[in-house]
């Protein structure tokens, strides 16, 4: 399209060049990965349609200030949907490039906005466009001709955002499975939207292929019960105690009320301290999930493990090969080990599953990594706001709930023989929590106040502690009726052990990977906020059951995520490795128990405490 034809009908294709691929790729996308029962729900078409359309605007609206600004500059051969397609082609590949690249490549960008990075790239490969433009015109070629190798190198960068999200190892190789998609509906979305005379059998073949593509996404890369399986099980018992480690993601130490079952708040876990070793000045080593499961599994200190998403030389975000896990303890020790977490930062990619022989994830994260999010994603002004609304909207629970966490482990208990290793992760009083219900209970006038101040939070028109102070009580509703969902499914889940009389013999551990903070300190910068060294992001829970353990057993002394590791080892009749900083009970101490914050790599979306804490407990001082 030259300058002299209509402007009218040049907006018109830049509505089409950037209508078409979103929505192509939205339903595609939704097609390959949400769950049957997922895609037969109106509302969750509705809502991923609606999102999908607010991109689409985006994109025409920032490549029409574009195309206005390189023709007030004197340059009139852009045509709008030039322009719009360059900006379309830019942010699709900056949403799926720039956030694992910041992260695996610190650089000048590191800790700006999302939308500022985003805008770089978009704009410098405008900025390519525009003279590679200028040089085929010279050369009598048009836009269809140069945009296909535009296009293509689109397709490549997505391809190596992924490989660099997937740290090269084999084992993630399903991670590259969503990029691939996009790659290849883009090259397919830009032989329509360019205009290329081809046939309708032509056309016929192109569809074919991508829904031969979506069938073999769907069977090879999913299965029924999401299970990875790594390596073979022991063929022979080895005639040690089961092992239970339970890990309760975002629970605060006074979250766990130990009042006679009869009028505790969570009465199954309070039944089962009565049969175990209450630990009531736990303290986390970390205070978010990936350097505090790094410490759980280790017996090692942050500072040691070095396991942290910060610019702090020597800390990387996946857990140094040479630092064994209980995993991997236990499995050398003849355990069959099997790790079934609704969090997937432990898995992996972060090295925090090693050594686990069977693997689960079953959650629903991948509504949060769909095209049309990540890229509404990138204005959002909270990470936190916008998981909550799209929780919200869409009613889809991301995380696994307890339910499905407590009916998998259930399976693997039935499977096989002892002895057994079962890892449990519980996500469900961690955010974005799910209004449903026993939550419901919450008036319909709050919930959609909070709503309404959730997106005026995701635009950036109201802060972290306005939300806080308006709806902090809502919040605290929301998170007290998941503790007590979960406290019932834990029940379920004792109730089924104890029948298959698994529970008596086993070592239990039950502890959290950090607590939550619900405003107490005016330095955390969220309504729901634990990235800090203060006492509520702190403070967990720490339940320790022996093998054949019929009493309790309260006890005082100070204790870190670190001394869990040992505790079990001990517990099995394991030994316990030289070079830990845990240290298992009774055993003297080598200095005091410490929990570590450095400031971690986040940008706008994800607040951040921008300083150092090491908080140091020895006796009754911090």
């Amino acid at each position: 399209m030259t300058a002299s034809e209509p402007r009218s009908e040049d907006r018109v294709f830049a509505v089409r060049v950037a209508a078409v691929p979103l929505g192509v790729l939205a339903v595609v996308e939704l097609l390959a990965y949400a769950p049957l029962q997922d895609l037969l729900a109106v509302r969750i078409w509705l809502v991923h349609g609606i999102v999908t359309c607010f991109a689409a605007v985006g994109v025409l609206v920032v490549g029409a200030l574009i195309t206005l600004a390189a023709r007030r500059a004197g340059y009139r051969r852009l045509s709008s949907r030039e322009v719009t397609f360059a900006v379309l082609l830019g942010v699709v590949a900056a949403a799926h490039v720039a956030e694992p690249i910041a992260h695996r490549a610190p650089g000048p960008l590191t800790g700006a906005p999302m939308a500022l990075r985003v805008g770089v790239i978009s704009l410098v490969l405008v900025g390519l466009y525009v003279p590679i433009r200028r040089y085929a015109a010279g050369k009598g070629q048009g836009f269809r001709r140069i945009s296909a190798p535009l296009v293509a190198l689109i397709a490549v960068a997505i391809l190596a955002g992924a490989a660099v999200k997937a740290s090269g190892t084999w084992r993630d190789a399903p991670t590259l499975s969503r990029p691939v998609l996009v790659a290849a509906v883009l090259l397919a979305g830009w032989v329509v939207v360019a205009g290329l005379r081809i046939r309708r059998r032509q056309i016929c073949l192109l569809a074919a292929s991508v829904a031969v593509g979506l069938v073999v996404l769907r069977v090879s890369l999913t299965n029924p019960h999401d299970w990875m399986e790594w390596e073979e099980p022991p063929t022979e018992p080895g005639g040690r105690a089961p092992v239970l480690l339970i890990s309760l993601d975002t629970f605060r130490a006074d979250a766990l009320d130990l009042s006679p079952p009869e009028d505790s708040t969570t009465p199954r876990l309070s039944a089962f301290s009565r049969r175990s070793d209450v630990y009531s000045n736990a303290i986390a080593n970390a205070s978010w999930t990936l350097p505090g499961h790094a410490s759980l599994f280790t017996g090692r200190t942050l500072a040691h493990h070095a396991t942290d998403v910060t610019g702090r030389p020597g800390f990387a975000h996946h857990l140094r090969d040479e630092i064994p896990t209980v995993h991997e303890l236990l499995s050398t020790s003849g355990y069959r080990t099997t790790c079934i977490t609704a969090n997937p930062i432990i898995g992996f990619r972060t090295g925090l599953a090693r050594g686990s022989q069977r693997y689960c994830n079953p959650g629903r994260m991948w509504m949060a990594s769909l095209l049309p999010w990540r890229l509404l994603g990138i204005v959002s002004r909270s990470h936190l706001a916008m998981g909550q609304l799209r929780v919200e909207l869409t009613g889809i629970e991301e995380w696994a709930t307890a339910a499905e966490i407590v009916d998998r482990a259930i399976e693997e208990i039935d499977r096989g023989q002892d002895p057994q290793y079962l890892f449990l992760n519980f996500m469900d009083v961690h955010t974005p929590i799910f209004p449903s219900g026993e939550l419901l209970s919450v008036p319909l006038s709050q919930r959609l106040a909070f709503r309404n101040d959730l997106a005026l939070r995701f635009l950036g028109a109201s802060d972290e502690t306005t939300l806080a102070d308006r709806h902090r009580a809502t919040l605290r509703s929301y998170y007290a009726g998941r503790v007590r969902r979960l406290d019932a499914e834990l029940g379920r889940l004792f109730d089924a052990l104890e029948a298959r009389g698994w529970l008596e013999k086993a070592a239990v551990v039950i502890s959290a990977d950090h607590g939550e903070a619900f405003g107490e300190n005016r330095a955390l910068l969220s309504y729901f906020y634990h990235h800090s060294a203060y006492e509520p992001a702190v403070r967990i829970p720490l339940l320790v059951k022996r093998p054949g353990q019929r009493d309790t057993s309260r006890r005082e002394q100070l204790v870190q995520q670190a001394d869990v590791l040992p505790m079990l080892l001990e517990a099995v009749g394991l030994p316990v490795p030289n070079g830990l900083d845990g240290a298992p009970p009774g055993a003297p101490r080598d200095g005091p128990v410490l929990t570590e914050w450095y400031e971690r790599l986040g940008d706008e979306s994800f607040p951040v405490v921008p300083h150092h804490r090491l908080a140091l407990y020895q006796g009754r001082f911090k």
